[in-house]
């Protein structure tokens, strides 16, 4: 998916957002600011919006002399996201389809995101979170994501957010055996790293990485461990907007993407869908 001109608003909302948080002088953050925005000018707009986002961060986190600076970001998601998981597990318990309350508390956590969103607040997102059961989605595209993650061996489950991480252990947690976790390779805003998998809830799975600090998923820079276990996956499931703007166009495996429609670009990548709405979607997967 290319970058379009909406996502350089992204960029510096992001980039001033994450400049207010940091303790430089101004002539500092103005040094910043500028490099950033040489790197989006020179920037190649084929490229999908995370790869260039993952070069706007590489600036700001060499500004800052810190790499994970989303660390405590992190810790309060998952801490927020286990004590509301716990919270709303009689009602899971009550489901009459425990697959897809999976699917849709996994699609759910993905409001926790202090990258996209820079006005995000917790407390709000614990309302949404409760309210994922009842939200419209694609049937059919739940009952082929169900079918195919039954019928395979293996399968390549690509992780986004801390807090959102907690959620995806019920899904993942139906299949043991045969999901793979593969999550970020170094520190990139609140996604999960490896530091971050046993926290979230996740015991004896298979756990690789990119090897990469792109908010998504960039192959040209990825480790050899982790593009041999996608191309060996029957099935890859990625969570989040990240990993559908950077392989929605550029995968020839059979892939299922499960992620909450957050910006204009991918809304109308999607044909107009409401925003915020869940969505379900695949590429190279037979019905």
């Amino acid at each position: 998916m290319k970058t379009e001109m909406e996502c350089i608003k992204c960029f510096c909302d992001s980039l001033f957002h994450q400049l207010g948080k940091l303790e430089l002088s101004p002539e500092a953050k103005t040094a910043t600011a500028r490099e950033v925005m040489r790197r989006i000018s020179d920037a190649d707009f084929d490229l999908p919006p995370p790869l260039i986002a993952a070069q706007v961060n590489q600036v700001i986190s060499a500004a800052a002399g810190e790499t994970d600076r989303f660390r405590k970001e992190k810790e309060l998601s998952t801490q927020c996201a286990h004590e509301l998981l716990e919270s709303i597990r009689p009602d899971l318990e009550k489901a009459p389809d425990r697959f897809a309350a999976y699917v849709l508390l996994a699609i759910a956590g993905n409001i926790i995101d202090f990258g996209v969103d820079c006005n995000f607040d917790l407390g709000t997102a614990r309302e949404k979170i409760i309210h994922a059961l009842s939200e419209p989605f694609d049937r059919a595209a739940m009952e082929l994501l169900r079918k195919k993650m039954d019928e395979a061996s293996g399968i390549l489950y690509l992780m986004d957010n801390c807090g959102e991480a907690v959620f995806d252990t019920l899904l993942t947690g139906l299949y043991p055996g045969k999901i793979t976790l593969a999550v970020r390779g170094f520190p990139i805003l609140n996604d999960v790293t490896r530091a971050e998998v046993e926290a979230s809830g996740f015991h004896g799975v298979r756990v690789i990485d990119t090897g990469d600090a792109t908010p998504g998923i960039s192959f040209a820079a990825s480790s050899e461990t982790f593009l041999e276990a996608y191309r060996a996956a029957d099935l890859i499931i990625a969570k989040g907007q990240g990993n559908f703007e950077t392989l929605c166009d550029d995968t020839d495996r059979p892939a299922f993407f499960l992620f909450r429609a957050k910006c204009p670009v991918v809304i109308r990548r999607l044909g107009g869908v409401k925003p915020g709405s869940y969505q379900i979607r695949h590429v190279n997967v037979e019905a």
